[in-house]
């Protein structure tokens, strides 16, 4: 994933035949990612941002207001 982040390498890359060598040739016993892996991965880091700045802001003595526009 650092690899992809890192790269700015758009979700398609699972189609990038280099990067799969390159990967190949570096972690023997690693299952080549996907889209999929990808997202879940992500999505798995998200969740747990999540959860560690909402202990952290219910840790906290203060108020705290978040406006968010979009």
């Amino acid at each position: 994933m650092r690899i992809i982040v890192s790269g700015n390498l758009l979700f398609l890359f699972e189609n990038n035949v280099e990067l799969h060598a390159l990967l190949k040739d570096a972690y023997l016993n690693c299952p080549l990612p996907t889209r999929k892996t990808a997202r879940d991965y992500l999505q798995s880091q998200i969740d747990a941002t999540i959860l560690m700045v909402k202990a952290k802001l219910t840790a906290n003595d203060f108020k705290v207001s978040l406006v968010l526009d979009t």
